[in-house]
């Protein structure tokens, strides 16, 4: 048998091969391997500084949607709108809490499918941490804000 002329191809085979045996080790023994069943999870997002407008638009059962792949991730299930707190100086320049008459925080509750490892809860192919920023896609607003807590059911 003779030896391929085209290195290029040989080496494009070989690339290939080896690209597979890694997707599929990773599968097998990688993060999302011991992930649990489904399960029912309810994130709480945190918006602040919100305008008025935009926080009387959120309303329960609106569909959210991952943020760059547009896929539905669940639906809200609570909302809460409150006065923004803000440190502000007052006249002799001392730091005093005040509400910021522009702008509201919005707490919302959303309820969603996903499952978990002892390591990491996945949404889909998003995982998600406390703490971390989550962008709340719907078809009428997108509000940016993080997650204060997950339980997962």
């Amino acid at each position: 048998m003779n030896p391929p002329r085209d290195w290029t191809t040989l080496a494009i085979a070989v690339l290939s091969v080896v690209a597979l045996a890694a997707a599929a080790a990773f599968m097998a023994f990688g993060v999302g391997a011991d992930l649990s069943e489904w399960r029912e999870v309810r994130m709480v997002v945190i918006v602040p500084s919100a305008h008025p407008e935009l926080a009387d638009t959120v309303r329960v059962g609106d569909s959210v949607f991952s943020d760059p792949a547009a896929m539905y991730v669940g639906e809200i299930t609570e909302v809460s709108v409150g006065p923004m707190m803000r440190a502000n100086p007052d006249y002799s320049g001392v730091m005093r809490v005040s509400e910021d008459p522009l702008t509201r925080e919005i707490t919302l509750v959303i309820a969603t499918r996903g499952r978990e490892s002892a390591e990491v809860i996945a949404i889909g192919s998003q995982v998600v941490q406390v703490g971390m920023p989550f962008t709340v896609v719907s078809r009428e607003y997108q509000l940016r804000g993080r997650i204060a807590k997950i339980d997962v059911r």
